[in-house]
C-alpha cells in the first residue's frame, strides 16, 4: 500500500504540474498569439470595410438625394425655381389650351440650415388637362414639392359659363450655406 500512495501522490504533483504549465504557457506564449489573431482578424474586417467603402458613400449619397427630390429639394433647380416652374408651366398651357391666370412673387422662408421657397400658380382650363398638368409638374418635371391643389368654379355673368380654376402651391428647399 506504501507504493500505492506514492503512485497516486505522482499522479496528484504531475497533474498540478500540468496545470501549471498550461497557465505559464499560456501566459507566456499563447496569450500573446491569440492577441496577435484577434487583432489581424480585426485589422481584416477593417480592410473588408475600407474596401467597400466607396460602394456604401455612393449609396447613401443616391439615398440623399432621393430624399431631398422627395421634399422637394432639387440641386438641378436651385438656382432659380421661379424662372423654371414659369417655363414649364408656360410651355405647358402654350401647348394645351390653359390659361395662366395668376403667378405671384416667391414667398420665402429661412432656417437655420434651410431656406424654403413657395410659389403659388393659378391655372384656368379643362380638369383633365389641369390634373395632367400637376402630374408632369410632380412627377415627370420634379421641379419641387406640390404641397397645396385647390379647385374652384366661377360663374363668368358675361358668357354664362362656369370656369374651372385651380391654385398650386410649390415648395422647393435650398440648403443655406454658413460660411
Amino acid at each position: 500500500m506504501a507504493e500505492r500512495k506514492t503512485y497516486n501522490k505522482k499522479v496528484k504533483l504531475l497533474a498540478i504540474g500540468v496545470v501549471v504549465m498550461l497557465f505559464l504557457s499560456y501566459y507566456l506564449s499563447f496569450r500573446k498569439t491569440i492577441n496577435i489573431y484577434m487583432e489581424c482578424s480585426e485589422y481584416k474586417n477593417q480592410l473588408k470595410n475600407i474596401q467597400t467603402a466607396p460602394s456604401e458613400i455612393l449609396n447613401v449619397e443616391q439615398q440623399l438625394a432621393s430624399i431631398e427630390r422627395s421634399v422637394g429639394m432639387n440641386p438641378d433647380t436651385s438656382t432659380d425655381f421661379q424662372k423654371i416652374l414659369l417655363e414649364k408651366v408656360s410651355e405647358y398651357c402654350q401647348k394645351n389650351n390653359v390659361v395662366l391666370t395668376e403667378f405671384p412673387e416667391t414667398i420665402y422662408f429661412k432656417n437655420q440650415d434651410f431656406e424654403v421657397e413657395t410659389n403659388q400658380v393659378v391655372i384656368e382650363g379643362n380638369f383633365i388637362k389641369i390634373l395632367t398638368l400637376v402630374y408632369n409638374l410632380e412627377q415627370k418635371f420634379r421641379l419641387g414639392k406640390i404641397v397645396s391643389l385647390r379647385f374652384a368654379s366661377q360663374k363668368d355673368y358675361k358668357t354664362g359659363s362656369i370656369k374651372l380654376f385651380a391654385t398650386l402651391y410649390f415648395q422647393n428647399f435650398k440648403k443655406v450655406r454658413n460660411e
